[in-house]
């Protein structure tokens, strides 16, 4: 997201707003939180979740604040910063230095507020290793691991928190399409999904378990968050509710991310990721509504939602309003700027009227002319302007000066049209060779191949079609996202349809992009 975008998106009338951009890779990640601002309608206990009294970028507190010194959060006063921030002991645990602290808010991934309520906010996007290396899985690891780390010392500071955005982690097994798909592939699991979750993770309970700790950052969140699975262990680590599990139970298939280049949106072969978690028992016993909106398109990813009845909140002072220094309008220092355009607008209603009584001798050639369109002004006849002789000779300077300048507005700026024929540019002049015929029949191509599908070109260009998970051969497609529009992969031949009772048959998450062979 570049400056001119930041203006756009961080100077709204009707709310706060709070970016995190990268520092080095441009358009690869940033989050932004956006807080409703307070209005004399909303009662005393709403204000209290509306009024944001501090604000931070970067989950580790080690990046510079917006004061004069650019003094680091966690140096701040007390009075001044967020808190919860880990400590040298912290630091010697992990095996991380301060530098290392300082990378892990190098990617734009987090912003927290503090509310008025004492609650802290944390607006995420998680690292997700997508590459699959090593140095990517150890940042997200210790990404979550310092998240949770604060959290944890926040709330054991009298604070609560509320985590949510991006943690790009399936805490449970019903939540991954993909897990229960080679589960069922393996035979490590029976297919009994139509007969809703309940049954499945009864007769499947090891697996659904076992999944749990089956990757090392579903294992640390799932340590600090209440399970909602029957049978899964709690652990005095434990704070956070997951507030869409807590309102929708062990519903299924209630997937927020899904694989673009396999239009598995469509058949809802997908994950839960997106997660909005919170500390406070009155918040998780005061939920309205938790769900998803998977008919909002417009990214991999849709929309989740919490709803939270506020009436629990004892009334307390709001405190006046400070300047932060976080704050979008502040921090990126956004201006908006008139348009050019704005200059060449029409008049209004109330300078033409102003204009016809101050000159009254002028008022029907006034009207007129302001009322003229761009589209007459090839045939408007510019001698008009200098008749009648006795009104345009008025002895007002001031209409003289707009008689003049009406006169350079509505001179014609029609451009001639320069365009010349496309044949120009292949044939001199003189050249029949259009007109020339022959009697001799074209050559015939030699070892010619003829083509009958897509398949036929692929054969010839590029490697050959690699087996997806179902033993089958791949089908060839082609990539329609920004980022790699045209470039071939490979995936999974068969069609997404279907329901989550038939995972098993749907299109697997097979993908490899195609490489052009040489030889051939």
């Amino acid at each position: 997201m570049q400056l001119d975008a930041l203006t756009q998106l961080g100077l709204l009338k009707k709310y706060t707003c709070f970016v995190s951009v990268p520092k080095s890779k441009k358009g690869y990640s940033g989050v932004a939180l956006y807080v409703r601002k307070p209005t004399d309608q909303d009662s005393n206990r709403l204000r209290q979740f509306l009024t944001v009294v501090k604000a931070e970028e970067g989950v580790t507190g080690r990046l510079p604040s917006g004061n004069s010194l650019k003094t680091p959060y966690f140096l701040l006063p007390s009075q001044q910063s967020i808190g919860g921030y880990l400590e040298d002991a912290d630091l010697q645990e992990l095996a991380i230095d301060e530098e290392y602290m300082q990378s892990l808010d190098s990617e734009g991934r987090c912003v927290v507020v503090e509310l008025a309520n004492n609650v802290v906010v944390f607006s995420l996007y998680c690292p997700a290793n997508s590459m699959g290396t090593e140095d990517g899985e150890m940042f997200r690891l210790l990404f979550l691991e310092v998240l949770l780390r604060r959290c944890r010392n926040l709330k054991q500071m009298g604070k609560e928190v509320v985590i949510m955005g991006d943690i790009n982690v399936s805490m449970d097994l019903i939540d991954n399409a993909e897990g229960i798909n080679v589960r069922i592939k393996q035979k490590k699991v029976i297919n009994n999904l139509s007969e809703g979750p309940a049954a499945f993770e009864l007769t499947n309970s090891t697996e659904c378990l076992e999944f749990r700790t089956s990757a090392p950052q579903r294992l640390l969140l799932n340590a600090y968050t209440y399970p909602t699975l029957q049978g899964a262990p709690t652990v005095p680590t434990q704070f956070l509710y997951d507030t869409t599990r807590v309102v929708q139970k062990r519903r299924m298939a209630i997937y927020s991310v899904w694989n673009t280049m396999t239009n598995a949106r469509q058949s809802n072969y997908g994950s839960r990721i997106d997660l909005i978690l919170v500390s406070c028992p009155q918040m998780a016993q005061n939920l309205v509504k938790s769900d998803i909106l998977p008919y909002l398109h417009g990214s991999d990813h849709c929309p989740v939602f919490t709803d939270i009845d506020t009436a629990y909140q004892e009334e307390a002072d709001i405190p006046l309003a400070v300047k932060l220094p976080f704050e979008a309008r502040t921090f990126y220092k956004l201006v908006v700027h008139r348009d050019i355009s704005s200059m060449f607008g029409a008049w209004k209603k109330e300078e033409k009227a102003e204009r016809a009584l101050e000159n009254p001798e002028i008022r029907n050639l006034d009207i007129e002319m302001l009322e003229l369109k761009t589209s007459d002004l090839d045939n408007f006849d510019l001698k008009l302007l200098e008749e009648p002789k006795s009104i345009l000779s008025t002895p007002e300077p001031r209409a003289k000066a707009e008689i003049k300048r009406r006169k350079l507005e509505y001179s014609s700026r029609k451009k001639t049209d320069s365009q010349q024929l496309i044949k120009n540019f292949f044939f001199k002049d003189g050249d029949n060779s259009t007109s020339k015929k022959t009697d001799e029949p074209p050559p015939k191509p030699t070892n010619a191949v003829k083509l009958h599908s897509i398949s036929g070109f692929a054969s010839m260009v590029y490697n050959d079609p690699p087996t997806c998970r179902h033993g089958e051969p791949c089908c060839l497609k082609t990539s329609l996202t920004k980022e790699s529009k045209g470039k071939k992969f490979w995936c999974c031949a068969r069609t997404s349809k279907g329901s989550s009772g038939t995972l098993g048959e749907h299109r697997c998450e097979f993908f490899e992009w195609a490489r052009v062979n040489r030889a051939k």
